[in-house]
């Protein structure tokens, strides 16, 4: 802080004390001070109200004030200003409770002198500032937060809107039609009828491309979910069979089915399966024409764990340059030259993503003059393989960087006929479409999601708030609590295995359904972090370990614990220094950090840099547990830069 000037406001009742800090101040060599002293809390009330300070120096044994009272009557009048503590008394308990009040330091006027107290003002100074910056940042986030919550309603009330205005008319248009069609409103001829079936199928059409415009609008925003679930391929065929036959018989098509018997179950949205289905088929019927064949084969792929759809026809095909655009939004190819079979070019674009949404994959062969055929898989149902191949998909997204983690839902059985299906129904609707839910036991659920260890927490509140929500809008009896808690996070690059290891033993052992934070403890004494260990997990916690101040760095930007405890005498690299680089990083830059160590010169500079607590070897866990407790769930402002 070269070349700046510090207001100081010394709030000390002993003369002796106060002249040796005037004198400490006017021989620092870096920083200039501007000093004011008052002899009392009362004059340094009056000294706060009247003028602004940078640091209060404050005295804890004042004649008007008791203990802590002067410095929490100090931090309730003056939030904004950086204290800085003096105490006769060197004990460490004064430092972590002055800490938790809201000190940014303290100091022990026995060890008092000239570059201790230059360097404490200055870090204390340099903290409120980062600390102020940090508020208005976090500010600004809110109101950009607000903004993308006000553009993300705007964009569901857009899907809501086209979907009333284009499907109520297509309902009215659709249900006339097939009055007349039906002979409700007077005898027609065959030939009247047949222009009727061809007005009833296009209009059938028109609502395929709505919902494939709906879909792209859903998908842009981030909207379009699944609901995936145990079903049969057979089930799937059944409900899109009669239209597929109708709209071949229309066109003068001969369509044939050709599926396996004793397909396995697969794991799908099966709504949007038929929807793809459809849109293959019917395509394949308008390209080939009058007179055309399309079948359409359902077989169990080689590897057995997904069933193969295929589609064929023997239209014009498509030539080689077309079947790389053939995918692509908005992207209409010549497949014959006198083509009347135009539309928005949506549907395969559409069909490739609800496929992916699936976990699937959609190919297309096909030869100019020979015909075409689209094949698309679905996955059939075993919860690994399902994790595996989720896993795989996400690996085939253009940024696979990123993490994810695993949450376990659990509701309390007995469960009524039906509940199970709601719950599934409304976590696979409230978790993102991209985002794995299995439902593994009729009352457990387990998700893998494509998120960060700081993004879980809020993920885990909003789905509460939306069940909440969805509770009391239940009539009649409600739905049983929702009981969520994450299981880890891991990078979707390189710790894959770890991901699938974790997902088969959550399959096969109850959770525990109680948040535990997770601690990162490191210290190169074994024996000492085995027992420690072993006390914090008793406790409620979750423990990772380091043995070194670099694996512990590292450990803390992967695992993103809760709270550290770090040792301050380790191998590579010292607590201290591994704090510093804690501090420099983005990720770990708040993380609440506990200093341990044997010597009780590192309190100083352990607190100066931003600690939480420093802890003296040897402390007892019921210590360590009451600092933990203290910085999860009231981070104290000296762990924050």
């Amino acid at each position: 802080m070269a070349g700046t000037q510090v207001k100081v406001l010394l709030v000390e009742d002993d003369p002796d004390h106060a002249l040796f800090v005037k004198l400490a101040l006017t021989d620092a060599d870096l920083t200039s001070f501007e000093l004011e002293h008052v002899d009392c809390l009362a004059a340094a009330k009056e000294s706060l109200d009247r003028k602004a300070h940078d640091v209060v120096l404050l005295d804890l044994g004042l004649p008007d004030a008791s203990g802590f009272e002067a410095l929490s009557e100090v931090r309730r009048c003056c939030p904004g200003v950086s204290v800085v503590v003096l105490t006769g008394n060197g004990g460490p308990s004064v430092g972590v409770e002055a800490a938790a009040l809201g000190a940014h330091d303290y100091l022990y006027k026995g060890d008092l002198n000239a570059r201790t107290l230059e360097r404490a003002l200055c870090y204390a100074v340099r903290r409120q500032q980062l600390f102020l910056r940090l508020e208005k940042a976090n500010e600004l986030l809110d109101r950009k937060n607000a903004k993308l919550a006000e553009l993300y309603e705007t964009a569901q009330q857009f899907v809501d809107n086209v979907s009333h205005e284009f499907r109520t008319p297509l309902t009215v248009v659709k249900e006339y039609v097939t009055l007349v069609r039906d002979g409700l409103a007077g005898q027609v001829t065959q030939q009247q009828r047949d222009f009727l079936e061809i007005a009833n199928d296009r209009t059938d059409d028109l609502a395929i491309m709505v919902d494939d415009m709906l879909d792209v609008s859903k998908l842009e925003a981030g909207l379009l979910s699944a609901w995936r679930r145990q079903t049969s391929m057979e089930d799937i065929l059944k409900h899109v069979r009669p239209a597929m036959q109708r709209k071949a018989s229309i066109k003068k098509v001969d369509l044939d089915f050709a599926v396996s018997e004793n397909l396995p179950v697969v794991y799908c949205d099966p709504e949007k399966m038929g929807r793809v289905i459809i849109n293959l088929t019917a395509n394949a019927i308008k390209f080939c024409g009058v007179g055309g064949s399309v079948t359409l084969h359902a077989r169990l792929g080689s590897n057995g764990s997904e069933v193969v759809v295929r589609v064929t026809d023997d239209g014009p095909g498509i030539s080689a340059e077309n079947l790389e655009l053939i995918f692509n939004r908005f992207q209409q190819v010549e497949s014959a030259p006198r083509s009347s079979t135009k539309g928005f070019g949506l549907g395969l674009g559409i069909a490739k993503e609800l496929v992916n949404l699936n976990f699937g994959e959609i190919t297309v062969e096909s030869e100019p003059g020979k015909g075409s055929t689209f094949s698309f898989t679905v996955p059939v149902w075993n919860p690994t393989e399902l994790a595996k191949r989720y896993l795989d998909y996400l690996k085939r997204l253009e940024d696979c960087s990123g993490s994810v983690s695993l949450l376990v839902a659990n509701v309390e059985p007995p469960l009524k006929p039906g509940v199970s299906n709601a719950i599934d129904e409304f976590l696979q609707h409230t978790f993102r479409g991209n985002d794995l839910v299995v439902r593994c036991l009729p009352e457990k659920w387990l998700v893998l999601a494509r998120c960060s260890d700081g993004e879980i927490d809020r993920m885990i509140d909003c789905v509460r708030t939306a069940w909440t929500a969805a509770n009391r809008n239940m009539p009649g009896e409600k739905l049983p609590e929702i009981l969520l808690c994450s299981k880890g996070v891991w990078s979707q690059r390189s710790e894959s295995d770890e991901v699938i290891r974790q997902f088969i033993a959550q399959q096969e052992v109850v959770p525990d359904e109680r948040h535990r934070p997770t601690i990162l403890l490191a210290d190169d004494d074994r024996e000492l972090v085995r027992g420690l260990k072993i006390r914090l997990e008793a406790a409620g916690y979750d423990v990772i370990t380091a043995f070194d101040g670099h694996e512990a760095v590292e450990s803390a930007i992967r695992n993103r614990p809760a709270a550290i405890l770090l040792d301050n005498y380790m191998p590579k690299m010292d607590g201290l220094e591994a704090f510093e680089r804690l501090r420099e990083h983005p990720e770990t830059m708040d993380m609440p950090v506990i200093i341990l160590s044997a010597s009780l010169r590192d309190q100083q500079k352990a607190l100066s840099q931003g600690a939480c607590f420093f802890l003296q070897k040897p402390c007892d866990t019921g210590t360590i547990t009451a600092a933990l407790h203290e910085v999860i769930n009231e981070p104290c402002l000296a762990g924050m830069t």
